[in-house]
């Protein structure tokens, strides 16, 4: 009996030992682990930094003209295309100066045809008197005034001519004064002062 008793002694030692030997320090069991199939997945990653942002383009947006605003919406921080409208002037005035100055262009023009007209009628006198004046039958006088109205005539169409350019350029900033009533981005851009 001797020998039995520290045999169950001794099994009954194992038994008590054994969850002690299987779980280091005596914790808690180990979590179950389920492993799951390999898979491709797109990872995010982000950062969080601190730094100072500078644009590449940067402009003071205004106008030559000037005039009474009328329309002005912008808000800073707001994001603009380019052609965008960001403000307007009152355009009556600048309007009624385009009108104006295609009247003045019209006008010239029409001189410009009449002293053409007066040009080639001054022409066919003169070809005339000189015709006349060689079988003698217009004194050298009338001849060489026929051939000085035909010089003033066609003096006064260059100047009629000149008119119709400066109509053309005076319209052409007329057109140039009433466009600058109406302000536009110059690029895409961030609105970032709206003083």
């Amino acid at each position: 009996m001797n020998i039995k008793s520290p045999l169950i002694g001794l099994a009954s030692l194992l038994a008590l030992a054994a969850p002690a030997i299987a779980q280091p320090g005596g914790g808690p069991p180990p979590a179950n682990v389920v492993v799951d199939a390999a898979r491709t997945e797109t990872l995010v990653q982000r950062r969080s930094v601190t730094g100072q942002l500078i644009s590449t383009r940067r402009a003071l947006v205004a106008t030559q003209a000037d005039g009474y605003v009328i329309e002005f919406d912008l808000i800073e921080g707001a994001t603009v295309q380019k052609g965008d409208v960001l403000a307007r002037l009152d355009p009556e005035l600048a309007a009624l100066e385009v009108d104006q100055a295609k009247a003045q262009l019209r006008a010239a023009e029409g001189l410009v045809e009449q002293r053409r007209a007066g040009a080639e009628n001054a022409a066919r006198d003169k070809d005339r008197m000189v015709r006349l004046a060689a079988r003698n039958s217009a004194s050298e006088s009338e001849r060489d005034e026929a051939a000085t109205n035909a010089i003033a005539a066609r003096a006064l169409l260059t100047q009629a001519e000149a008119d119709v350019a400066a109509a053309r350029a005076t319209l052409a900033l007329a057109e140039r004064r009433l466009r600058d009533k109406t302000i536009v981005a110059p690029f895409d851009a961030a609105v970032i002062m709206t003083d």
